[in-house]
Protein backbone atom coordinates (compact mmCIF):
# COMPACT_ATOMS: atom_id res chain seq x y z
CA UNK A 1 0.00 0.00 0.00
CA UNK A 2 3.17 2.63 0.66
CA UNK A 3 4.41 1.86 -2.53
CA UNK A 4 1.40 2.35 -4.21
CA UNK A 5 0.98 5.54 -2.37
CA UNK A 6 4.71 6.37 -3.51
CA UNK A 7 3.73 5.51 -7.22
CA UNK A 8 0.95 7.97 -7.10
CA UNK A 9 2.86 10.29 -5.90
CA UNK A 10 5.13 10.70 -8.61
CA UNK A 11 2.49 9.83 -11.39
CA UNK A 12 3.06 6.58 -12.19
CA UNK A 13 -0.26 5.42 -11.96
CA UNK A 14 -0.63 2.69 -14.44
CA UNK A 15 2.26 0.50 -12.02
CA UNK A 16 -0.13 2.22 -8.99
CA UNK A 17 -3.12 0.68 -10.50
CA UNK A 18 -1.78 -2.41 -11.27
CA UNK A 19 -0.72 -3.05 -7.69
CA UNK A 20 -3.92 -1.46 -5.81
CA UNK A 21 -6.00 -4.36 -8.14
CA UNK A 22 -4.16 -7.08 -6.63
CA UNK A 23 -4.09 -5.46 -3.03
CA UNK A 24 -7.96 -4.88 -3.13
CA UNK A 25 -8.49 -8.35 -3.91
CA UNK A 26 -6.09 -10.05 -1.60
CA UNK A 27 -7.55 -7.40 1.39
CA UNK A 28 -10.95 -8.58 0.48
CA UNK A 29 -10.28 -12.33 0.21
CA UNK A 30 -8.49 -12.34 3.62
CA UNK A 31 -11.15 -9.98 5.29
CA UNK A 32 -8.44 -7.24 6.10
CA UNK A 33 -11.39 -4.33 5.63
CA UNK A 34 -9.01 -1.62 6.58
CA UNK A 35 -6.59 -2.35 4.02
CA UNK A 36 -9.51 -2.85 1.76
CA UNK A 37 -10.88 0.68 1.95
CA UNK A 38 -7.54 2.13 2.22
CA UNK A 39 -5.99 0.77 -1.17
CA UNK A 40 -10.09 1.40 -2.20
CA UNK A 41 -9.07 5.38 -1.33
CA UNK A 42 -5.74 5.43 -3.04
CA UNK A 43 -7.34 3.96 -6.66
CA UNK A 44 -9.81 6.37 -6.53
CA UNK A 45 -7.14 8.87 -6.37
CA UNK A 46 -5.64 7.13 -9.65
CA UNK A 47 -9.22 7.69 -11.39
CA UNK A 48 -9.10 10.88 -10.35
CA UNK A 49 -5.47 12.13 -11.91
CA UNK A 50 -7.03 10.51 -15.26
CA UNK A 51 -10.56 12.07 -14.67
CA UNK A 52 -12.58 8.82 -14.55
CA UNK A 53 -14.69 10.19 -11.99
CA UNK A 54 -17.44 7.66 -11.95
CA UNK A 55 -15.11 4.75 -11.20
CA UNK A 56 -13.23 7.29 -8.19
CA UNK A 57 -17.12 7.49 -7.09
CA UNK A 58 -17.55 3.58 -6.69
CA UNK A 59 -14.57 3.11 -5.44
CA UNK A 60 -15.14 6.02 -2.52
CA UNK A 61 -18.27 4.65 -1.85
CA UNK A 62 -16.80 0.80 -1.09
CA UNK A 63 -14.35 2.31 0.81
CA UNK A 64 -17.17 4.67 3.05
CA UNK A 65 -19.25 1.30 3.52
CA UNK A 66 -16.42 -0.09 4.96
CA UNK A 67 -15.24 2.60 7.63
CA UNK A 68 -18.90 3.77 7.88
CA UNK A 69 -19.45 5.29 11.77
CA UNK A 70 -15.71 5.75 12.35
CA UNK A 71 -14.01 9.23 13.11
CA UNK A 72 -10.67 8.47 11.75
CA UNK A 73 -8.38 10.07 9.65
CA UNK A 74 -9.02 7.43 6.90
CA UNK A 75 -12.75 8.36 6.61
CA UNK A 76 -11.51 12.25 6.68
CA UNK A 77 -9.88 10.92 3.43
CA UNK A 78 -12.55 9.88 1.76
CA UNK A 79 -14.80 12.67 2.13
CA UNK A 80 -11.96 14.59 0.94
CA UNK A 81 -11.53 12.96 -2.28
CA UNK A 82 -15.68 12.98 -2.27
CA UNK A 83 -15.68 16.89 -1.87
CA UNK A 84 -13.24 17.22 -4.62
CA UNK A 85 -14.72 14.66 -7.05
CA UNK A 86 -17.75 17.01 -6.34
CA UNK A 87 -15.95 20.14 -7.05
CA UNK A 88 -14.15 19.04 -10.25
CA UNK A 89 -16.66 17.76 -12.26
CA UNK A 90 -19.47 20.05 -11.30
CA UNK A 91 -16.66 23.59 -11.56
CA UNK A 92 -17.83 24.33 -8.05
CA UNK A 93 -15.64 24.73 -4.79
CA UNK A 94 -18.64 24.46 -2.20
CA UNK A 95 -18.18 21.36 -1.26
CA UNK A 96 -14.26 20.99 -1.09
CA UNK A 97 -14.93 24.83 0.78
CA UNK A 98 -17.42 22.43 3.30
CA UNK A 99 -14.62 19.78 3.61
CA UNK A 100 -12.21 22.10 4.24
CA UNK A 101 -13.66 23.57 7.22
CA UNK A 102 -14.04 20.51 8.74
CA UNK A 103 -10.25 19.71 7.99
CA UNK A 104 -9.55 22.65 10.23
CA UNK A 105 -11.99 21.35 12.94
CA UNK A 106 -9.84 18.13 12.77
CA UNK A 107 -6.62 19.94 12.81
CA UNK A 108 -6.02 18.06 9.67
CA UNK A 109 -3.18 20.63 8.09
CA UNK A 110 -1.89 18.58 5.31
CA UNK A 111 -5.90 17.96 4.16
CA UNK A 112 -6.66 21.96 4.50
CA UNK A 113 -4.06 22.57 1.94
CA UNK A 114 -4.68 20.25 -0.24
CA UNK A 115 -8.45 22.02 -0.29
CA UNK A 116 -6.47 24.58 -0.63
CA UNK A 117 -5.07 23.37 -3.85
CA UNK A 118 -8.32 22.32 -5.55
CA UNK A 119 -10.30 24.94 -4.78
CA UNK A 120 -7.79 27.20 -7.14
CA UNK A 121 -7.53 23.92 -9.89
CA UNK A 122 -11.48 24.34 -9.69
CA UNK A 123 -11.95 27.75 -10.05
CA UNK A 124 -8.46 29.89 -10.04
CA UNK A 125 -7.93 32.63 -7.96
CA UNK A 126 -4.79 34.41 -8.34
CA UNK A 127 -4.54 35.33 -4.59
CA UNK A 128 -5.36 31.87 -3.38
CA UNK A 129 -2.98 30.67 -5.44
CA UNK A 130 0.13 32.69 -4.69
CA UNK A 131 -0.61 31.75 -0.61
CA UNK A 132 -0.73 28.74 -1.56
CA UNK A 133 2.45 28.43 -3.48
CA UNK A 134 4.47 30.84 -1.09
CA UNK A 135 2.61 29.76 2.18
CA UNK A 136 3.95 25.99 1.14
CA UNK A 137 8.23 25.02 2.26
CA UNK A 138 8.06 21.68 0.52
CA UNK A 139 9.52 21.55 -3.10
CA UNK A 140 7.98 18.85 -4.02
CA UNK A 141 4.40 20.00 -3.59
CA UNK A 142 5.52 23.30 -4.89
CA UNK A 143 6.39 20.87 -8.13
CA UNK A 144 3.03 19.53 -8.18
CA UNK A 145 1.05 22.58 -7.92
CA UNK A 146 3.29 23.65 -10.76
CA UNK A 147 1.95 20.36 -12.43
CA UNK A 148 -1.91 20.06 -11.16
CA UNK A 149 -2.57 24.15 -12.00
CA UNK A 150 0.06 24.98 -15.20
CA UNK A 151 1.86 27.53 -13.98
CA UNK A 152 4.43 29.47 -11.96
CA UNK A 153 3.96 32.47 -10.00
CA UNK A 154 5.68 35.55 -11.53
CA UNK A 155 6.21 37.06 -7.99
CA UNK A 156 8.51 35.71 -5.43
CA UNK A 157 6.73 36.75 -2.27
CA UNK A 158 3.51 37.23 -0.93
CA UNK A 159 1.77 39.99 1.15
CA UNK A 160 -0.33 38.03 4.00
CA UNK A 161 -3.12 40.28 5.70
CA UNK A 162 -4.32 43.98 4.38
CA UNK A 163 -3.02 45.21 0.86
CA UNK A 164 -2.71 48.73 2.03
CA UNK A 165 -0.89 50.30 5.20
CA UNK A 166 2.63 49.55 6.28
CA UNK A 167 4.49 46.03 5.79
CA UNK A 168 6.65 43.78 7.56
CA UNK A 169 9.46 42.71 5.38
CA UNK A 170 10.26 38.95 6.80
CA UNK A 171 14.08 38.77 4.77
CA UNK A 172 14.81 42.02 6.42
CA UNK A 173 13.07 42.39 9.35
CA UNK A 174 12.36 45.57 8.15
CA UNK A 175 8.68 47.50 8.66
CA UNK A 176 7.27 50.50 6.28
CA UNK A 177 7.43 52.52 8.70
CA UNK A 178 9.93 53.70 11.17
CA UNK A 179 8.91 50.23 13.47
CA UNK A 180 11.69 47.44 12.70
CA UNK A 181 13.10 44.33 13.90
CA UNK A 182 16.95 44.16 14.91
CA UNK A 183 17.64 42.12 11.63
CA UNK A 184 19.04 38.28 12.18
CA UNK A 185 17.75 38.13 15.84
CA UNK A 186 16.39 35.93 17.23
CA UNK A 187 12.19 37.49 16.97
CA UNK A 188 12.98 37.97 13.93
CA UNK A 189 14.07 34.53 13.40
CA UNK A 190 10.89 33.24 15.12
CA UNK A 191 8.59 35.30 12.50
CA UNK A 192 10.62 33.78 9.59
CA UNK A 193 10.17 30.19 10.93
CA UNK A 194 6.32 30.65 11.77
CA UNK A 195 5.48 32.05 8.03
CA UNK A 196 7.63 29.69 6.56
CA UNK A 197 4.48 26.93 6.04
CA UNK A 198 0.49 29.22 6.11
CA UNK A 199 -0.86 25.91 6.54
CA UNK A 200 1.07 23.95 9.37
CA UNK A 201 1.72 25.10 13.05
CA UNK A 202 5.17 24.09 14.24
CA UNK A 203 5.89 22.44 17.52
CA UNK A 204 7.77 23.68 20.16
CA UNK A 205 10.72 20.89 19.48
CA UNK A 206 10.55 22.22 16.19
CA UNK A 207 11.05 25.48 17.12
CA UNK A 208 13.81 25.08 19.62
CA UNK A 209 15.71 23.07 16.86
CA UNK A 210 15.75 25.75 14.21
CA UNK A 211 16.58 28.47 16.49
CA UNK A 212 18.92 27.48 19.08
CA UNK A 213 20.89 24.77 16.27
CA UNK A 214 23.35 22.82 17.79
CA UNK A 215 21.74 22.83 21.46
CA UNK A 216 20.60 19.76 22.88
CA UNK A 217 16.70 19.96 23.82
CA UNK A 218 16.13 19.98 27.91
CA UNK A 219 12.86 19.37 28.87
CA UNK A 220 13.25 21.42 31.72
CA UNK A 221 15.00 24.15 30.25
CA UNK A 222 13.98 24.50 26.42
CA UNK A 223 10.24 25.11 26.66
CA UNK A 224 10.70 27.87 28.83
CA UNK A 225 13.77 29.50 26.63
CA UNK A 226 10.87 29.23 23.35
CA UNK A 227 8.40 30.40 25.64
CA UNK A 228 10.15 33.50 26.73
CA UNK A 229 11.25 34.19 23.14
CA UNK A 230 7.42 34.17 22.08
CA UNK A 231 6.78 36.63 24.65
CA UNK A 232 9.09 39.15 23.92
CA UNK A 233 7.79 38.51 20.40
CA UNK A 234 4.36 39.11 21.42
CA UNK A 235 5.17 42.35 23.59
CA UNK A 236 7.01 44.18 20.21
CA UNK A 237 3.92 43.50 18.32
CA UNK A 238 1.96 45.19 20.83
CA UNK A 239 4.64 47.83 21.28
CA UNK A 240 4.74 48.95 17.26
CA UNK A 241 0.86 47.83 16.92
CA UNK A 242 1.29 45.15 14.24
CA UNK A 243 -1.71 43.37 13.07
CA UNK A 244 -0.39 40.06 14.05
CA UNK A 245 -1.25 37.23 16.97
CA UNK A 246 1.09 34.22 17.83
CA UNK A 247 -1.08 31.67 18.90
CA UNK A 248 -0.63 27.82 20.44
CA UNK A 249 -3.24 25.16 20.02
CA UNK A 250 -3.83 22.44 22.88
CA UNK A 251 -1.85 20.28 20.70
CA UNK A 252 1.20 22.44 21.30
CA UNK A 253 1.52 23.68 17.35
CA UNK A 254 2.58 27.65 17.17
CA UNK A 255 1.61 29.98 14.26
Amino acid sequence: MNLAAALIGTQSLREARGLLDENIALAASAGHQRLEGNCLELRAQVHIQQARFSEARADLDRAALIFTGEQTIDQLFVRKWQAIIEGLSSGSSEAISRFQREAEERQHWESVREADLYQVKVKFNHEHFLRLYVGTPYESYRQRIERELGRVPAEDSYRFGRAEGDALDLRTGRITSENALNPGKKIHQLFELLSRDLYRPIRLGGIFTELFQGECFDIFSSPSRVHQLIRRARRWLEETETPLLILEDGGGGIA
